[in-house]
């Protein structure tokens, strides 16, 4: 959760958008995880006790990162917020499972 990094995330986005002639944007999702855990760690998300509870359990990797299906909702909401300049609150939470 490294939001420091936004600056030279931006500074490629703007090379990129050089290169191309086009305009690239930025979704915001390292800064949303960042403000996620904020709120677990102040105690303001229910049922959530620890920071590291929004990673998959079953991920069996050193460092946990793999997201959650509500982890996997948050960046969903976090691109429909970028993409229609919208809040996604009052959205359905249902997902649809993967194929399979």
């Amino acid at each position: 959760m490294n939001t420091a990094m936004r600056p030279l995330r931006e500074q490629v986005a703007d090379s990129v958008g050089l290169i191309n002639n086009g305009q690239v944007c930025l979704v915001p999702v390292a800064e949303a995880f960042e403000a996620y855990a904020d709120s677990i760690i102040a105690g303001n998300v229910p049922g959530i006790n620890d920071w590291t509870e929004i990673f998959d359990p079953t991920d069996t990797i050193v460092a946990t990162i793999h997201p959650t299906e509500e982890t996997y909702y948050l960046v969903a909401c976090v691109y429909y917020a970028t993409i229609f300049g919208e809040s996604p609150v009052g959205l359905t939470h249902e997902t649809i499972a993967a194929a399979g």
